[in-house]
């Protein structure tokens, strides 16, 4: 039976997204799980947040859709592991830091 309807934001959001990791990967990432994070609706664009969840790489994905001009836009970003910071360091010795 075929779809007739047309694909909702979030799946053309999760398309493309899958469709990166197969251009760049080929199809070794095509059965990677993704998730969307975050979404937000501003007037007419659209604003995704997606990560892969069956892969520890840290690939995050951004996909904006602009509505006006009808475009996607991806950004693709790797994390590289976080540090934890507590106020009273923040305080202490990373403003003497950036105040010198």
């Amino acid at each position: 039976m075929e779809k007739t309807e047309r694909w909702t934001m979030d799946e053309k959001a999760l398309s493309i997204a899958k469709y990166s990791n197969i251009d760049k990967y080929g199809n070794k990432r095509n059965a990677v799980k993704l998730a969307i994070i975050w979404k937000a609706k501003v007037l007419q664009n659209y604003k995704y947040v997606i990560m892969e969840m069956d892969v520890m790489d840290g690939r995050v994905f951004s996909i904006t859709y602009d509505g006006n001009r009808q475009i996607w836009y991806l950004d693709q970003y790797e994390r590289h592991g976080h540090l934890k910071y507590m106020d009273i360091t923040v305080e202490a010795e990373i403003m003497r830091k950036v105040e010198e």
